[in-house]
């Protein structure tokens, strides 16, 4: 039990020191909480290549605000929405491919900030894991305004200008995280996927 709770302490260590440091450096791990909106479930702009992507507000490990256009002063963001411990460690896997493309990997997942916390420790994740158990930040990235019809989105790349480059619905597959990114980058466009 004890050597658990270091691990715990050590991860927030970490992550306290990443999210004040000024550098460029990617790994930090922000498990966070995502304010909850008025209005969350009302209209948002379906997603399309070439607009500008959402921004949102959230609390980082250092209990401060962010905002997305923050984290895209780093570079491009690619965006990944999931629960799994799979889809955590398949993009920790690409984290260093993605950084050395001026990439910066977040995580979104839409459970609560202790289960986040676990999963992080648990896989041993080094980059950005936000949680989002209400779902605001998925729902301002989905492929419909239209609440029956709407479909969330599984990735999507922004470049450090704040326009979608790229995205694609959830997947069963692991993806190669780094070509997926790169590839919506070159031009892609929407529901590109490329496994490893």
């Amino acid at each position: 039990m004890l050597l658990s709770c270091c691990v715990v302490v050590a991860h927030l260590g970490v992550s306290l020191l990443q999210s004040h440091s000024t550098s460029s450096s990617n790994h930090s791990v922000d498990a966070t909480t995502v304010p909850v909106t008025s209005g969350a479930n009302s209209l948002v702009t379906p997603m399309t290549i070439g607009a500008v992507a959402p921004d949102f507000e959230f609390r980082s490990s250092d209990f401060g605000w962010r905002r997305l256009s923050d984290v895209l002063d780093q570079g491009n963001v690619l965006l990944v929405f999931g629960d799994s411990d799979d889809q955590l460690r398949s993009l920790e896997s690409s984290r260093a491919r993605l950084a050395g493309a001026g990439i910066v990997p977040m995580f979104v997942t839409s459970m609560t900030r202790e289960a986040t916390w676990n999963a992080v420790v648990r896989c041993d994740v080094t980059y950005s894991v936000l949680s989002d158990p209400s779902r605001d930040v998925a729902t301002k990235f989905c492929t419909a305004n239209d609440p029956a019809a709407r479909a969330f989105i599984g990735w999507v790349l922004i470049d450090a200008r704040g326009r979608v480059r790229g995205f694609g619905g959830q997947q069963t597959a692991t993806p190669n995280w780094a070509a997926v990114a790169n590839t919506a980058l070159d031009g892609g466009g929407s529901q590109t996927f490329v496994q490893d």
